[in-house]
Parts: C-alpha cells; sequence; structure tokens
C-alpha cells in the first residue's frame, strides 16, 4: 500500500500510514475506521417477473406495478364479497309473500288468457302465485281462480259425455238389446247428473265471488283503485256464459234451460234429474223414442 500523503510503502493491513498517520480512503468514501463494517454498493432492485410484467404492460414504474400487485388481493376480497351479497339478496327474496311473487307476473298474459277463455291457464297461474291476492287489485283474477276451481271437473266430464253420445248414436233401436240401452242411459245419466250439478255449484260460486266484491262507497278499503268490479262482474258472466255455450253443444239443452241449472236450488233434488232426462230423450229420441216414461 502506498501512502498517498507520504508516499511510504506498508502493509495494506494497518488503516493508516504508519509513517505520517494518514487514514487509508477508498475513492468515493469516507475514512476507514477500526473495527466498522465496509459498507456495499447498493445496485439497482430486483424486482419480480409479475411486477416487470405489469410494469411493462401499464408502461409505468416498477414501484408503483408492486404497490399495484399488493392491492389485487383486497380488490379480488371485495369483489367476491360484492357476489356473496348479492346472491344472498336473491336467495332471500325468494321467499316474498306470494302477493309480491304476484306482482312479478305479467298481468297482461293473464288478460289474454281470460278473453282466450283459456281458465285453465289462469287458474295455474293463480295457484302458483296470486292464491292469497283476495280483496286486491288482482281480484279479478282470484274471482276467476275460485269459479274454476269448481268448474274445472266439468270438463272432463263433457269430454267423457262426447264419447258417450257418439257410441250411443250408433246403437240402432231395431237390434240393441235392453242390457246395451241400459248402459247408454246409465253411463249418460251418471255423467250428466255430475256435470250439471258441477254447473250448479260453479254457479253459486260466482254468486259468492259477486257478492264479495260489491264496493261500498262507505268502506274506504273498498274502492275502484283496489279492484274494478265491473271488469270482476263482465269476466264472471262471460265464464258462466262459456260453460253454458259448452253444455249446450254437448248435451243438446238450450241456452235458458242451462241457466234455469245454474239456478236451480241446492234443496231442489229432483231440478237437476228433470234435466237430465230432458237431455236423454233430447239426444236420443229417433232412436229410443218413448224409452223414458
Amino acid at each position: 500500500m502506498v501512502c498517498p500523503n507520504c508516499g511510504a510503502e506498508y502493509d495494506n493491513t494497518f488503516i493508516k500510514c504508519p509513517y505520517c498517520g494518514q487514514e487509508f480512503t477508498i475513492p468515493g468514501h469516507g475514512p476507514t475506521k477500526a473495527g466498522s463494517k465496509k459498507s456495499r454498493p447498493t445496485g439497482p432492485k430486483n424486482y419480480s417477473r409479475s411486477t416487470k410484467e405489469v410494469s411493462g404492460t401499464l408502461h409505468i414504474k416498477p414501484e408503483t406495478a408492486q404497490k399495484i400487485l399488493k392491492l389485487v388481493p383486497w380488490i379480488v376480497g371485495a369483489l367476491m364479497g360484492l357476489v356473496i351479497v348479492i346472491v344472498l339478496l336473491k336467495f332471500f327474496k325468494g321467499f316474498a309473500s306470494s302477493s309480491e311473487r304476484f306482482d312479478r307476473i305479467s298481468v297482461y298474459t293473464l288478460d289474454e288468457m281470460i278473453e282466450a277463455n283459456d281458465y285453465s291457464g289462469v287458474y295455474s297461474y293463480m295457484k302458483e302465485y296470486g292464491e292469497s291476492t283476495k280483496g286486491t287489485k288482482y281480484s279479478l283474477y282470484y274471482a276467476v281462480y275460485k269459479i274454476y276451481s269448481i268448474v274445472s271437473s266439468y270438463e272432463s266430464l263433457s269430454q267423457k259425455a262426447v264419447v258417450i253420445i257418439e257410441n250411443g248414436l250408433t246403437l240402432n233401436a231395431d237390434t240393441a238389446t235392453d242390457a246395451e240401452i241400459d248402459a247408454l242411459y246409465s253411463s249418460f245419466y251418471s255423467n250428466a247428473y255430475e256435470a250439471f250439478s258441477v254447473l250448479n255449484q260453479a254457479y253459486d260460486t260466482a254468486l259468492s265471488m259477486k257478492s264479495v266484491f260489491v264496493i261500498s262507497s262507505e268502506d274506504e278499503d273498498l274502492n275502484e283503485e283496489t279492484y274494478d268490479s265491473e271488469a270482476i262482474y263482465t269476466a264472471i258472466d262471460n265464464m258462466l256464459l262459456y260453460y253454458a255455450t259448452d253444455c249446450v253443444s254437448v248435451y243438446g239443452l238450450t241456452e235458458d234451460e242451462v241457466y234455469e241449472i245454474y239456478t236451480i236450488s241446492s234443496e231442489d233434488t229432483q231440478g237437476i234429474d228433470s234435466y237430465v232426462q230432458i237431455a236423454y230423450r233430447r239426444l236420443f229420441s229417433d232412436i229410443f223414442d218413448g224409452y223414458i216414461e
């Protein structure tokens, strides 16, 4: 080691010149003191690959990219929490009351069903969503639902009657046996009596629905904003007319006779029976005239 002060040479283990006392100095650094650690030069930081990729993609400093990557787990966690909250809200929303769920039904669709005499469709909607909407603005559909719950069995009876009548008309009065005639009468009577009884019960239900939805000007809870009584009455009357028309077509009665069946008192045990006899005579008069006295 050559002392830069006096030019003397000495061993490099000395921390200062033994001749002049000049301390040994590393270029660019201060004097080295005994027992002190040599400082290490600091080079560029070694960033991770993901940090370098983000920095290069976004054209930002590595330090900024590193901060962004540290925030990513927090952002992902917050988004997952938001998704969970949304799923839970939708889940618990499914437990809304039937009237609230009914509000989501397309009223236009229900109106189209009533217009098309699709009372079965209205019944299905109401059974699933709106059975508890009595006394609300959806009372029209509730009324149809209640009446159809009674008259629905008439539809299957009417279809069976068509088959019974068609089979009966194939019999020949000259060749038909008493057993065949008795079987025809028995099946027709059972079918028609039940069908007419259902129509009678449906009419009673219709009257009950009309009385429920009578609007009193003195009752503040029952007003035109709650439900449209005129629309309800019209829908009920059209419903009764629809099934009366079907009865005329299938059982051969007149419309007036069907409306008489509607209004038969429940105490009149012979009323419905008499119309069954009338229907039978009228349908099969050409074949079995005089069979029923």
